[in-house]
Protein backbone atom coordinates (compact mmCIF):
# COMPACT_ATOMS: atom_id res chain seq x y z
CA UNK A 1 0.00 0.00 0.00
CA UNK A 2 1.30 3.42 -0.94
CA UNK A 3 0.67 6.54 1.15
CA UNK A 4 1.08 10.09 -0.08
CA UNK A 5 0.77 13.24 2.03
CA UNK A 6 0.24 16.54 0.27
CA UNK A 7 0.37 20.07 1.66
CA UNK A 8 -2.50 22.09 0.27
CA UNK A 9 -2.92 25.81 0.73
CA UNK A 10 -2.79 27.22 4.24
CA UNK A 11 -1.34 24.27 6.07
CA UNK A 12 -4.09 21.80 5.22
CA UNK A 13 -3.04 18.16 4.98
CA UNK A 14 -4.46 15.52 2.69
CA UNK A 15 -3.60 11.83 2.72
CA UNK A 16 -4.02 9.67 -0.35
CA UNK A 17 -3.81 5.90 0.04
CA UNK A 18 -3.40 3.50 -2.86
CA UNK A 19 -4.00 -0.17 -2.09
CA UNK A 20 -1.46 -2.53 -3.61
CA UNK A 21 -2.85 -5.01 -6.15
CA UNK A 22 -1.64 -7.68 -3.72
CA UNK A 23 -3.70 -6.35 -0.80
CA UNK A 24 -6.33 -8.80 0.39
CA UNK A 25 -9.18 -6.37 -0.31
CA UNK A 26 -8.00 -5.41 -3.79
CA UNK A 27 -9.28 -7.22 -6.87
CA UNK A 28 -7.81 -6.48 -10.31
CA UNK A 29 -10.32 -5.55 -13.02
CA UNK A 30 -9.73 -5.61 -16.77
CA UNK A 31 -11.12 -3.84 -19.82
CA UNK A 32 -10.13 -3.88 -23.49
CA UNK A 33 -9.35 -0.14 -23.74
CA UNK A 34 -9.76 3.24 -22.03
CA UNK A 35 -11.23 6.54 -23.27
CA UNK A 36 -10.34 9.93 -21.79
CA UNK A 37 -11.61 12.50 -20.93
CA UNK A 38 -14.99 11.79 -19.31
CA UNK A 39 -17.58 14.31 -18.12
CA UNK A 40 -19.77 14.09 -15.07
CA UNK A 41 -22.74 13.36 -17.31
CA UNK A 42 -20.83 10.45 -18.87
CA UNK A 43 -20.59 8.54 -15.59
CA UNK A 44 -24.18 7.23 -15.56
CA UNK A 45 -24.46 4.01 -13.58
CA UNK A 46 -21.68 4.43 -11.01
CA UNK A 47 -22.76 3.83 -7.44
CA UNK A 48 -22.15 6.14 -4.48
CA UNK A 49 -22.52 4.87 -0.92
CA UNK A 50 -22.73 7.28 2.02
CA UNK A 51 -21.92 5.98 5.50
CA UNK A 52 -23.03 7.91 8.57
CA UNK A 53 -22.17 7.91 12.28
CA UNK A 54 -25.74 6.78 13.01
CA UNK A 55 -28.30 5.00 10.87
CA UNK A 56 -27.94 2.78 7.83
CA UNK A 57 -25.71 3.57 4.83
CA UNK A 58 -27.38 4.70 1.62
CA UNK A 59 -26.35 3.76 -1.93
CA UNK A 60 -27.47 5.83 -4.93
CA UNK A 61 -26.91 5.40 -8.67
CA UNK A 62 -25.42 8.24 -10.74
CA UNK A 63 -27.65 9.97 -13.29
CA UNK A 64 -27.30 12.58 -16.03
CA UNK A 65 -29.48 15.58 -15.16
CA UNK A 66 -29.31 17.85 -18.21
CA UNK A 67 -25.52 17.62 -18.46
CA UNK A 68 -24.93 17.56 -14.71
CA UNK A 69 -23.80 14.19 -13.39
CA UNK A 70 -25.09 13.59 -9.88
CA UNK A 71 -26.69 11.57 -7.11
CA UNK A 72 -29.24 13.25 -4.84
CA UNK A 73 -30.86 11.84 -1.70
CA UNK A 74 -34.09 13.77 -1.06
CA UNK A 75 -32.06 16.96 -0.64
CA UNK A 76 -30.27 15.56 2.44
CA UNK A 77 -26.96 14.75 0.74
CA UNK A 78 -25.67 14.69 -2.79
CA UNK A 79 -22.63 14.56 -5.05
CA UNK A 80 -22.27 16.16 -8.47
CA UNK A 81 -19.77 17.20 -11.15
CA UNK A 82 -20.26 19.02 -14.43
CA UNK A 83 -17.86 18.91 -17.38
CA UNK A 84 -14.50 17.14 -17.64
CA UNK A 85 -13.58 15.51 -14.32
CA UNK A 86 -9.91 16.37 -14.89
CA UNK A 87 -10.52 20.12 -14.66
CA UNK A 88 -13.75 20.54 -12.68
CA UNK A 89 -14.69 20.15 -9.03
CA UNK A 90 -16.82 17.40 -7.58
CA UNK A 91 -19.31 18.98 -5.14
CA UNK A 92 -20.45 17.03 -2.08
CA UNK A 93 -23.05 18.47 0.24
CA UNK A 94 -24.43 16.97 3.45
CA UNK A 95 -27.35 18.32 5.45
CA UNK A 96 -26.60 19.49 8.99
CA UNK A 97 -28.93 16.79 10.33
CA UNK A 98 -26.49 14.10 9.14
CA UNK A 99 -22.90 13.22 10.04
CA UNK A 100 -21.08 11.64 7.10
CA UNK A 101 -18.13 9.41 8.02
CA UNK A 102 -17.19 8.06 4.59
CA UNK A 103 -18.22 8.10 0.95
CA UNK A 104 -17.50 5.20 -1.41
CA UNK A 105 -17.63 5.83 -5.18
CA UNK A 106 -17.71 2.58 -7.16
CA UNK A 107 -17.16 3.05 -10.89
CA UNK A 108 -17.69 -0.58 -11.96
CA UNK A 109 -21.46 -0.42 -12.66
CA UNK A 110 -20.91 2.57 -14.96
CA UNK A 111 -17.65 1.29 -16.52
CA UNK A 112 -15.81 4.25 -15.02
CA UNK A 113 -12.28 4.22 -13.60
CA UNK A 114 -10.33 6.73 -11.54
CA UNK A 115 -7.14 7.97 -13.21
CA UNK A 116 -4.26 8.99 -10.93
CA UNK A 117 -1.46 11.42 -11.72
CA UNK A 118 1.54 9.73 -13.35
CA UNK A 119 4.93 11.10 -14.33
CA UNK A 120 6.42 10.82 -16.82
CA UNK A 121 3.76 9.93 -19.38
CA UNK A 122 0.06 9.21 -19.08
CA UNK A 123 0.23 5.72 -17.60
CA UNK A 124 -2.20 3.19 -19.09
CA UNK A 125 -2.63 3.56 -22.85
CA UNK A 126 -5.63 5.75 -23.70
CA UNK A 127 -6.04 7.13 -20.19
CA UNK A 128 -4.52 10.54 -20.92
CA UNK A 129 -3.29 12.79 -18.08
CA UNK A 130 -4.68 11.78 -14.70
CA UNK A 131 -5.37 13.68 -11.49
CA UNK A 132 -5.11 12.06 -8.08
CA UNK A 133 -7.73 13.08 -5.47
CA UNK A 134 -6.98 16.57 -4.19
CA UNK A 135 -8.85 19.05 -2.00
CA UNK A 136 -8.24 22.20 0.01
CA UNK A 137 -10.14 20.73 2.98
CA UNK A 138 -7.98 19.32 5.77
CA UNK A 139 -8.11 15.94 7.47
CA UNK A 140 -9.73 14.00 4.63
CA UNK A 141 -8.32 10.70 3.37
CA UNK A 142 -8.85 9.49 -0.19
CA UNK A 143 -8.24 5.76 -0.74
CA UNK A 144 -8.08 4.12 -4.17
CA UNK A 145 -8.72 0.40 -4.47
CA UNK A 146 -9.16 -2.34 -7.11
CA UNK A 147 -6.56 -1.65 -9.82
CA UNK A 148 -7.48 -1.82 -13.50
CA UNK A 149 -5.42 -3.44 -16.26
CA UNK A 150 -5.96 -3.76 -19.98
CA UNK A 151 -7.15 -7.22 -21.06
CA UNK A 152 -4.11 -7.48 -23.34
CA UNK A 153 -1.95 -7.69 -20.18
CA UNK A 154 -4.41 -8.58 -17.39
CA UNK A 155 -1.94 -9.42 -14.64
CA UNK A 156 0.10 -6.21 -14.89
CA UNK A 157 -1.90 -3.08 -14.08
CA UNK A 158 0.19 0.06 -14.60
CA UNK A 159 -0.96 1.43 -11.25
CA UNK A 160 -2.75 4.60 -12.39
CA UNK A 161 -6.29 3.24 -12.82
CA UNK A 162 -8.64 2.08 -10.04
CA UNK A 163 -12.35 1.29 -9.87
CA UNK A 164 -13.09 2.74 -6.44
CA UNK A 165 -12.40 5.91 -4.47
CA UNK A 166 -13.27 6.07 -0.76
CA UNK A 167 -13.33 9.40 1.08
CA UNK A 168 -12.97 9.15 4.86
CA UNK A 169 -13.88 11.94 7.28
CA UNK A 170 -12.35 10.99 10.66
CA UNK A 171 -14.39 13.53 12.65
CA UNK A 172 -17.45 13.43 10.39
CA UNK A 173 -18.74 15.93 7.86
CA UNK A 174 -22.04 17.83 7.69
CA UNK A 175 -23.74 21.16 7.13
CA UNK A 176 -21.61 22.47 4.26
CA UNK A 177 -20.27 21.84 0.76
CA UNK A 178 -17.07 19.89 0.18
CA UNK A 179 -15.17 20.36 -3.08
CA UNK A 180 -12.49 18.10 -4.49
CA UNK A 181 -11.00 16.97 -7.79
CA UNK A 182 -10.41 13.43 -9.04
CA UNK A 183 -10.02 12.49 -12.68
CA UNK A 184 -12.03 9.65 -14.21
CA UNK A 185 -11.91 7.80 -17.54
CA UNK A 186 -14.28 5.45 -19.32
CA UNK A 187 -13.70 1.72 -19.78
CA UNK A 188 -14.69 0.89 -23.36
CA UNK A 189 -15.79 -2.64 -22.46
CA UNK A 190 -17.36 -3.86 -19.19
CA UNK A 191 -14.99 -4.04 -16.24
CA UNK A 192 -14.58 -7.66 -15.22
CA UNK A 193 -12.62 -9.48 -12.56
CA UNK A 194 -11.80 -13.10 -11.88
CA UNK A 195 -9.06 -15.64 -11.27
CA UNK A 196 -6.35 -15.57 -13.90
CA UNK A 197 -5.32 -19.12 -14.97
CA UNK A 198 -1.62 -20.01 -14.81
CA UNK A 199 0.42 -19.57 -18.02
CA UNK A 200 0.22 -22.40 -20.55
CA UNK A 201 2.69 -25.17 -19.73
CA UNK A 202 2.94 -24.20 -16.05
CA UNK A 203 1.41 -26.83 -13.75
CA UNK A 204 -0.91 -25.79 -10.94
CA UNK A 205 0.79 -25.55 -7.50
CA UNK A 206 -1.25 -28.56 -6.34
CA UNK A 207 0.04 -30.56 -9.31
CA UNK A 208 3.62 -29.64 -8.46
CA UNK A 209 3.14 -30.78 -4.87
CA UNK A 210 1.60 -34.02 -6.13
CA UNK A 211 4.54 -34.72 -8.41
CA UNK A 212 6.99 -34.04 -5.59
CA UNK A 213 5.08 -36.40 -3.31
CA UNK A 214 5.09 -39.15 -5.93
CA UNK A 215 8.81 -38.64 -6.43
CA UNK A 216 9.51 -39.07 -2.71
CA UNK A 217 7.36 -42.21 -2.53
CA UNK A 218 9.18 -43.65 -5.58
CA UNK A 219 12.56 -43.02 -3.99
CA UNK A 220 11.50 -44.72 -0.76
CA UNK A 221 10.12 -47.75 -2.61
CA UNK A 222 13.30 -47.98 -4.68
CA UNK A 223 15.42 -47.96 -1.52
CA UNK A 224 13.38 -50.80 -0.01
CA UNK A 225 13.66 -52.87 -3.21
CA UNK A 226 17.43 -52.72 -2.92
Amino acid sequence: MKTKSLMLGAGSVLSVLVLSPLAASAATYTTDSITSPVTGAGQVGIQVTANFSTGAPETLTWVNDGGLGKVLSLDRWGLSVSGDTFSNDWNLFVDASLNLTSLVINGVPGNVVFDLTTSPGDGTSGSGPGLTFTTAFSGVTGTYSNPVALSSDPTNPVGDLYTTLTLTFPTGFSGEDFFYRADTDKADTPLITGTTPPPTGTPEPSAVLGLLALGLVGRRLGSKAR
